[in-house]
């Protein structure tokens, strides 16, 4: 704390009192009315060890120090942090201050340092992608894709994965299974999907659905009012992705992410 200028109760003319903390030292000049019979008759403002100050009367400045007798090494100050309008201040190092309610919300919400992985799927069967732990996923496709899993991501964000055909290619995309007929008994977690088609018989909406928990399958409409049905994929052209099937041939997804667990698959480009 700087204590350049310290403001203090002295009687007769002193208009101020700039105050440098200095060892203690003999009177300077004959100002009596500087001197005090202890050390709780000095004014809070200017309690120090040791002080040089300077008194300005009518333009003229004296310097003078306090008498040993009253202030000496062994005399610690008794202001705190209160005394001088520091009360929100504290010691704590640089490296362990916490960081404010909207600087910790801001980094509560950003998006990680960017990271990619490339997967090679050489199995039939379902595959993962973990926004959490990747933003961009690039996946050589060596044999049929039964099922997307999606996890994670930032809601709001925009992430991508690339299928490269590989192996021969002709090889198959599918987001899930079919939602099944009446009666299918069917657990928690799995994934189906349903094209809703209009009048004409054309495809007009494609969802995918999550199981919340096991149950008996009546219609697609039943299952979802009932609540046994979350929608968690969103098509918006109602179309399931279109692969390119010649070997080599690449196809660009992006998912955005729209609520917690639901995110939306748009097929960005394809047979590149």
């Amino acid at each position: 704390m700087s204590n350049n200028i310290a403001k203090a109760d002295f009687p007769g003319q002193i208009s101020r009192v700039e105050a440098v903390p200095l060892q203690p030292h003999e009177i300077v000049g004959d100002l009596s009315i500087c001197e005090f019979s202890s050390k709780e008759d000095i004014p809070s403002s200017i309690r120090y060890i040791g002080m040089e100050t300077t008194e300005i009367i009518t333009g003229v400045e004296k310097k003078y120090r306090l008498k040993t007798g009253i202030l000496n090494s062994n005399w610690e100050p008794d202001l705190n942090k209160d005394d001088v309008g520091l009360d929100q201040v504290d010691n704590t190092s640089d490296i362990d201050k916490p960081v404010s309610t909207a600087t910790q919300l801001a980094l509560n919400n950003k998006v990680n340092i960017f990271q990619s992985t490339s997967v090679i799927h050489d199995v039939t069967g379902g595959i993962t992608l973990d926004f959490d732990s990747f933003q961009f996923y690039e996946i050589s496709m060596e044999t049929d894709i039964t099922s997307l899993s999606i996890t994670g991501g930032n809601v709001g964000m925009i992430y991508q994965f690339l299928i490269t055909q590989s192996s021969g290619g002709n090889h198959l995309l599918d987001l899930a299974s079919p939602y099944p007929s009446t009666g299918t008994n069917i657990s928690q977690g799995e994934l189906y999907i349903h094209e809703y088609l209009d009048g004409n018989g054309y495809i007009e909406m494609t969802r995918v659905y999550s199981v919340v928990s096991d149950y008996s399958t009546i219609d697609i409409d039943t299952d979802i009012d009932n609540g046994d049905l979350i929608p968690v994929y969103f098509l918006p052209d109602g179309v399931k992705p279109f692969l390119s099937t010649i070997e080599g041939r690449k196809d660009m997804f992006s998912i955005t992410v729209v609520g917690v667990g639901k995110y939306v698959i748009t097929q960005t480009s394809s047979n590149m």
